[in-house]
């Protein structure tokens, strides 16, 4: 025969959520008889089995109950993601504009503005070089020329009878008035009076440049 007060204390603790093991402890503690304790709870088991929630049954219902309110807040936060893409997204229609009269358009007078010349080479050290003993030479022709014209009118001055100075036809086939590159003879023309000429040099990086005896050559050395 069970003790009705191991039973009722028994069945107290395990509706409080006490564990097994800590009411028998306590009962052993207490005095009670291993054999008395085993039957109180043997007993109460059974009975809190079809009566009372255990605490196994109550954790089971806590994890429900978070589960449920996990399913509430994605579900909310779904519907609050898909409001707030509906709202960003939604195609705003706005009113048909009225038409406006179209400009007459009146031709332009202005001057499209010139695109500059573009080197037909890019410049290398090599070019460079070249363009400069081009330029030394097409120099060189200018001043002998020069000092041409001034011994032809030393001469004149000192009372020598000798003709005005006249520029030649040709320069020649010297190497002093060729490409320094190609070894071509740089294109020379004599106006018709004879009185100026023209001289025509082809650079590797600013193309064909001519000139007359008045030309400022060292404009066209590269640096």
């Amino acid at each position: 025969m069970i003790d009705p007060q191991i039973l009722d204390y028994v069945n107290q603790q395990i509706t409080a959520g006490i564990s097994v093991e800590e009411i028998r402890k306590s009962l052993l503690s207490s005095g009670w008889q291993e054999g008395d304790i085993n039957d109180a709870l043997s007993r109460a088991n059974s009975f809190s089995v079809t009566t009372n929630p255990t605490r196994a049954n109550r954790e089971l219902n806590r994890k429900l109950l978070i589960l449920i309110l996990a399913g509430i807040l994605i579900i909310g936060g779904s519907a609050l993601g898909y409001f707030y893409y509906s709202k960003n997204n939604a195609v705003t229609l706005s009113p048909t504009p009225t038409e406006m009269p179209t400009p007459t358009m009146t031709p332009s007078t202005t001057q499209p503005v010139p695109t500059p010349t573009q080197s037909p080479n890019p410049k290398t050290v090599s070019d460079v070089v070249a363009d400069n003993l081009r330029v030394a030479r097409a120099k060189s022709i200018q001043t002998g020329f020069k000092q041409d014209i001034n011994n032809n009118k030393i001469a004149q001055a000192t009372g020598e009878n000798v003709p005005d100075w006249q520029y030649p036809s040709t320069l020649g086939n010297s190497t002093s008035v060729s490409d320094p590159v190609t070894g071509k003879s740089f294109e020379y023309k004599v106006d018709s009076d004879g009185k100026d000429y023209i001289l025509c040099i082809t650079l590797s990086v600013k193309g064909e440049i001519c000139g007359k005896s008045d030309m400022n050559w060292s404009l066209y050395i590269t640096k």
